[in-house]
């Protein structure tokens, strides 16, 4: 079914748990083998190579990537949670993390309020604060040449975009937050939302990060579109599933 989720968007939820279907079908095979009911086990192990090559090559070294040189940067994401998230813990957080950037999703006019020492190291932003769950924020070490707020899709909700010195060149960054898919609307403004992320990325003469709380999984149609269409690494690549949700 969730090869089949760009026919049918409930279809794209069944992509998401390529981890726990690999999982499953391996102790699954397992025990089969020592039922020693063979055909089962072969049917069984068939699964398991079905989704061990969406989820292993993720532990792969990038053998192709050029040697890496000159400056880095290090960027920080959260989604706070608008209503119940806790104002301290991020603090904490951000000065434990010590980013040269740092992305802030869900942020209300309080949350701004209650996280106005973030200025102290981090002085130049773009913020577009909201009382939903889809407000944003970039907060940067060094000036960005550009920042501005963009709205991209038809779900109406803010995305940011900051271009930064970083060494001898300049990096772009681009922030956003679609809806999860609620519902076939919800489902549709998401992967629209990604869709239109893609082709700013694809127009840029810059290098481009892409950051946020995206709604999908590696393994969703839309996302893999959105790198496909972008040319973007999933920065997963050669270090392993790393899930930030539960």
């Amino acid at each position: 079914a969730g090869f089949l989720g760009c026919a049918w968007w409930p279809l794209d939820l069944a992509a998401h748990f390529r981890v726990q279907y690999l999982l499953a079908s391996a102790v699954l095979a397992g025990l089969y083998l020592l039922g020693r009911r063979l055909r089962s086990a072969a049917a069984t192990f068939i699964l398991v190579a079905i989704n061990g090559s969406l989820v292993l090559p993720f532990y792969m070294p990038r053998t192709a990537d050029a040697p890496r040189q000159g400056a880095s940067v290090r960027v920080l994401l959260v989604n706070v949670n608008t209503h119940q998230g806790d104002p301290a813990r991020v603090s904490a957080f951000v000065k434990e993390a010590d980013p040269d950037v740092l992305i802030l999703e869900e942020v209300s006019l309080a949350w701004l309020s209650a996280l106005v020492g973030i200025r102290e190291h981090l002085p130049h932003d773009i913020v577009e604060p909201r009382g939903d769950n889809f407000g944003i924020g970039i907060w940067c070490r060094q000036k960005p040449s550009r920042a501005e707020i963009l709205y991209l899709g038809p779900a109406e909700v803010p995305s940011a975009v900051v271009e930064l010195p970083v060494g001898t060149g300049t990096l772009g960054l681009l922030a956003t937050h679609p809806l999860p898919p609620g519902g076939a609307e919800a489902a549709t403004w998401r992967d629209q939302q990604l869709d239109h992320v893609a082709r700013f990325v694809a127009e840029q003469s810059l290098p481009y990060l892409v950051v946020g709380d995206l709604n999908v999984s590696p393994w969703s149609c839309a996302y893999r579109r959105l790198v496909r269409y972008a040319g973007l690494t999933n920065a997963m690549q050669g270090r392993g599933v790393q899930a930030t949700w539960p």
